[in-house]
């Protein structure tokens, strides 16, 4: 190499690290004007042209660089880096481990294998690289940060929290680590410290649009409608083109019952990101609507990429289920889920043992536990807890209640989680041995803390509805705290609440969801824990079955509104027209008048269900239970 070209070379090094990248460039290609297979020049340009989001032109320079000096390490990394932009992460992880194998004690590019790695799923890969990359450099906040989000991907939200913390105490001033964090706690259902923390990094990188996205679903799960369509406005003001944007403003518009706004929000998410699995998903899935033709068609296309990540394959598996369910295509509907399920079921693998022995600890805690003898019920709204299995009518029944003037749905909501993590706090044990330590006041200012974290509401509000259906774990600590709560047990035929599950992606806490016959055992466990609340009966509570209400919606929402003593009223009846936001799955779903066409739904999957029937009943359905 010349003086002159070493010259030159240096001089756009100095100019890009300047922030001079356009003069950079000039550099870079008069050099390459007087020597076009200058390997240096070539991944030099390239480099920058991955800053200047120019990926394509990045790739086709560095691998010209590459061709002439093949054992570049940095050359390498540099290509990794254009491949991932690219989404060819497969390619771009060969590249990483080149350079790795050239050069192994690179932490910069260990964190950034770990980055492709997450994007393939592999998150055990992941978490390796960056261990490895912290053990060469532990003052590497990058990698701290990663390891964070790596850890909240596979649901280990404490060593995740801990990893974030790390990252911050070395660079308080990452955006992207404040985003991090906020996830975490969005996933442990603290949605207000999350949104604070979204905040922060909105505020320390204003165009850190994943953060903003994230802050407006974190405002929406707390019923924040409007700020949350607010958030997301200026998302999409400042760049049209952001798919995870109209995404959520899909999902949002869906809750809100705007079906055909929702529809178009997600049908751009789609346009802009057609390999956006969860946005197939969440179209297929808005009732009233049918997938076309032409959608199954790129959809089937889009799942035989073999160079999915497993959660794109999930999605788009239980979408084309849903629409060869639409054409009556049992099989191949059932094929499909089943296919999403196991995969499900590899990454999040149930143990049954656990289950059991929560159940044994619940009911043993209760038994241990005295009563609290806590004051009168106050002023302002009374609870009522609208819970059981899910899918099995929790949506529709709050929705008939939610419709009523002196009531007030406020969905499906984290509070009574956090407050038995707060019962933890105070009694020094974790839950549910915690119940049998709380005293007396431990207790009542454990009812005012769940009461605080609702939003304010109208004078004429006398219930307000926590629609959460898990919370059927919590009724000994609800009646502990909230002896004035009411319990509305929503029941169902126990083979159509499990196939309805089946037949849907729920989230990785709900691991029992992923297999017919862990779905079939977690059935059991949850039958023996109501059938013992039943028993002992801590709270007045009202069964309520699903098909009850689809035969005769009024007499049931008689039934329910004489339970609350509270007055008839002819709203109820028309349910489905209440405008409110709806925080479920079931959001389309309860905006539709009554069907029938859940009922006994499972018959026509009968004979692919042997392992949900074993584990159910031996062989064949019980007869529902319709006290």
């Amino acid at each position: 190499m010349s003086d002159a070209i070493l010259n030159q070379l240096k001089q756009g090094l100095q100019l890009q690290k300047a922030g001079r990248a356009g003069e950079a460039e000039a550099c870079y290609r008069a050099v390459l004007a007087t020597a076009p297979a200058e390997a240096r020049a070539l991944n030099l340009l390239g480099a920058l042209c991955i800053n200047s989001k120019r990926p394509d032109e990045a790739a086709s320079l560095i691998g010209e660089a590459l061709r002439h000096r093949p054992n570049d390490p940095q050359a390498h990394g540099n290509l990794g880096l254009a491949l991932k932009d690219l989404g060819r992460f497969e390619e771009s992880a060969a590249h990483f481990r080149d350079s790795l194998r050239l050069a192994p004690e690179n932490p910069v590019m260990l964190n950034n294998l770990g980055n492709v790695l997450r994007e393939l799923g592999q998150q055990d890969e992941a978490i390796n690289c960056y261990e490895r990359a912290l053990q060469i450099n532990p003052n590497h906040a990058e990698g701290w940060s990663n390891l964070a989000a790596v850890g909240c991907d596979i649901g280990k939200y404490e060593r995740a929290m801990v990893a974030a913390d790390r990252a911050l105490a070395l660079n308080p001033q990452s955006a992207e680590t404040w985003a991090v964090r906020g996830d975490i706690l969005r996933n442990l259902s603290r949605l207000e410290e999350a949104a604070q923390d979204y905040r922060r990094a909105v505020e320390l990188n204003p165009g850190l649009h994943a953060a903003m996205v994230n802050l407006a679903d974190a405002e929406r799960n707390l019923g924040h409608a409007q700020e949350s369509d607010s958030i997301l406005g200026r998302v999409l003001a400042a760049d049209p083109g952001d798919a995870m944007a109209w995404h959520s403003m899909g999902v949002l518009k869906e809750q809100l019952g705007e079906r055909e706004a929702a529809a178009d929000a997600l049908g751009k998410a789609i346009a802009l990101a057609p390999g956006l699995a969860q946005s197939h998903y969440q179209l297929a899935q808005l009732r009233g609507r049918r997938t076309s033709d032409e959608e199954l068609r790129v959809r089937s296309e889009l799942y035989a990429q073999p160079d999915l990540t497993t959660e794109q394959r999930v999605y788009l598996g239980f979408a084309l289920g849903l629409a060869h369910e639409q054409r009556s295509d049992y099989e191949q509907a059932f094929r499909y889920w089943a296919e999403a399920n196991r995969m499900r079921a590899d990454l999040h693998p149930y143990d049954d043992a656990k289950s059991r022995d929560f159940v044994d600890r619940i009911i043993a805690s209760f038994q241990a536990a005295r009563p609290a003898d806590l004051p009168p019920q106050g002023p302002g709204p009374q609870p009522v807890f609208v819970l059981g299995m899910p899918r099995s009518g929790t949506s529709l029944t709050e929705q008939i209640l939610a419709s009523h003037p002196s009531v007030m749905g406020a969905g499906e909501l984290p509070y009574m989680e956090a407050t038995t993590k707060q019962s933890e706090k105070l009694a020094g044990v974790a839950s549910p041995e915690s119940l049998a330590r709380l005293t007396a006041e431990q207790c009542a200012a454990l009812g005012r803390y769940y009461m605080s974290r609702h939003a304010p509401m109208p004078e004429s509000t006398r219930y307000v509805v926590d629609k959460t259906p898990m919370n059927f774990q919590y009724i000994g600590l609800i009646s502990r705290i909230l002896p004035h709560a009411r319990i509305i047990h929503c029941r169902r035929d126990p083979v159509d609440v499990c196939l309805s599950i089946f037949q849907r992606p729920f989230e990785a806490s709900h691991r029992y969801s992923h297999d017919l016959e862990s779905l079939g055992t977690y059935y059991r466990h949850y039958e023996r824990l109501t059938l013992f609340w039943r028993s002992q009966q801590p709270l007045p509570m009202l069964e309520v079955a699903y098909e009850d209400t689809v035969a005769d919606v009024a007499a049931q929402s008689h039934r329910m509104l004489d339970f609350l003593g509270l007055p008839f009223d002819e709203a109820v009846l028309d349910f489905h027209s209440t405008r409110r936001l709806v925080r479920t799955p079931s959001a389309t779903q309860v905006r539709e008048p009554i069907y029938t066409d859940s009922v006994h739904a499972w018959k026509r999957y009968e004979k692919w269900l042997g392992p949900l029937l074993e584990a159910l009943h031996g062989s064949q359905p019980a007869e529902q239970d319709d006290t």
